[in-house]
């Protein structure tokens, strides 16, 4: 099991404790004759405190604005970017797109299932985090069905990455299923979906473009 959010940040957090511990004790060595001095050692410890303080600040600030180290802090759980997804319900062919976005503390989804005229059929928005699950993850979000009169339901979706044989390279594809509570597609099942990232893509928009290009394509 990949590691999770929390467990990242634990893991983080006591290594930037164990270097302040390591400067503190580096700082008693030199000056030992300050050992025997209690307002000296109070000193210590409070700057030490807050020492830890900065490095934490410090050391997130410049892991969230580098998606290299962002890369190295997630491994292969960084799925930030944008993602195409297809399934078939019915005999019918369903597609979308979602972006995620994630930094050190958040990760959120943003999405839209399209209609065969590649207008919005859904809007997706996820309402929490990336939670694992017997080898996956899922993540529920709140998802407005603009083809059931805008219907507002919630959903679940559990991803399972195909993950990469090189644990630097990124998970380019996902297998998914969706359940959906509510509204005119309560308990409805996406079985087999199939998430596809677009690495070059800077937006959604282009990767509806994509997908159009592909469906036109096909047809």
């Amino acid at each position: 099991m990949i590691t999770t959010s929390y467990e990242r940040q634990r893991n983080l957090n006591t290594t930037i404790m164990l270097l302040v511990v390591f400067i503190a004790v580096q700082a008693h060595q030199i000056f030992p004759r300050l050992e025997k001095n209690l307002l000296v050692n109070l000193v210590i410890v409070v700057t030490s405190k807050g020492l830890y303080e900065i490095l934490i600040k410090l050391i997130y600030r410049l892991i969230n604005s580098s998606e290299m180290l962002l890369r190295l802090y997630w491994g292969p759980l960084f799925l930030r970017g944008c993602w195409s997804y297809e399934y078939t319900l019915n005999g019918a062919t369903y597609f979308g797109v979602w972006e995620f976005d994630q930094n050190t503390w958040d990760f959120q989804v943003i999405g839209n299932g399209l209609s065969p005229d590649f207008h919005s059929r859904t809007i997706v928005r996820s309402v929490s985090p990336l939670i694992p699950e017997q080898g996956g993850y899922f993540v529920l979000n709140r998802r407005n069905e603009l083809s059931n009169d805008n219907a507002l339901v919630f959903s679940k979706t559990t991803l399972l990455l195909n993950k990469p044989r090189r644990s630097w390279h990124l998970v380019m594809t996902m297998r998914a299923t969706t359940e959906v509570y509510g509204g005119p597609s309560d308990r409805q099942l996406h079985a087999n979906v199939v998430f596809l990232r677009h690495p070059k893509a800077a937006s959604i928009e282009e990767v509806i473009d994509y997908l159009r290009d592909k469906y036109s394509t096909a047809s």
